[in-house]
């Protein structure tokens, strides 16, 4: 009779970060770090609602580009309520959360994330229109013209949110540390990343159509129209050249 021993495969895999961390308490060198990314928040959140108030006080910027302004304003101020709660878990020493209270917490960040976006697109939709259509911009219906606006991101939102909550609901319990993207499970936040870099490349495209017909239309256009293009010409680089880092960034995640 001979004696056989049976081998046990032995993993060689890295550990999850969830496996390296969830025991670890608070994560001291990710601190410095998040408070920083609390402050800029605050300071975005005032940013933003002062844009809101301002459009609010004054009006003479009534017009469909400064209510799209003050939407797209609110909207990333909801956005950025997400980040407080990845802040909590990161300063309670919790660091990670069930995927569904993930989803849960960023569903009103998400909606945010989402209007803010499309509603950047619009007003360099609108700002188009009203340069290379100057007199039917003027008299538009701006109840109609709003309304479909809402409508197209609302529905868009809505849909959003059914896939999400689905593909929520096929793993409830997944760890996660909730940044906002986590909150986008499976496909879903991919395909969300793809649609939102394909829509920012549209304003991009908006904006350079106006800056052509503005330097070569010097006669039409106003010193007001220019200064306006010029912030959210700025505004919208700024928006871009941050998806943009993170779509560099986004291979790597894969790795």
């Amino acid at each position: 009779m001979t004696n056989s021993s049976v081998s046990v495969p032995v993993s060689t895999a890295p550990p999850t970060f969830y496996e390296a961390f969830h025991d670890k308490g608070i994560l001291y060198d990710t601190l410095p770090c998040t408070a920083a990314h609390v402050i800029l928040e605050l300071i975005g959140i005032y940013g933003n609602l002062s844009i809101a108030y301002a459009t609010y006080k004054h009006k003479q910027l009534w017009g469909t580009c400064g209510f799209l302004l003050s939407v797209g304003s609110i909207a990333d101020t909801l956005h950025q309520l997400s980040h407080f709660y990845l802040a909590y878990l990161m300063f309670s020493g919790k660091t990670f959360t069930d995927l569904q209270t993930c989803v849960l917490v960023n569903t009103i960040p998400i909606i945010g994330l989402t209007v803010g976006l499309f509603m950047t697109f619009f007003i360099g939709v609108d700002r188009l229109m009203s340069v290379l259509f100057p007199a039917r911009h003027r008299v538009i219906n701006k109840t109609a013209y709003i309304s479909l606006y809402l409508i197209i991101v609302s529905v868009y939102c809505l849909i959003c949110l059914v896939i999400i909550y689905l593909a929520m609901l096929q793993s409830p319990n997944t760890p996660t540390t909730c940044l906002i993207t986590d909150a986008m499970p499976g496909g879903v936040g991919q395909t969300w990343f793809t649609i939102c870099l394909i829509t920012n490349c549209a304003t991009v495209a908006c904006y350079i159509i106006v800056g052509i017909f503005l330097k070569f239309k010097t006669s039409s256009a106003s010193d007001a129209t220019r200064r306006m293009f010029k912030s959210l010409a700025a505004i919208t680089a700024m928006v871009f050249v941050g998806w943009a880092i993170n779509a560099c960034i986004q291979p790597l995640k894969l790795i």
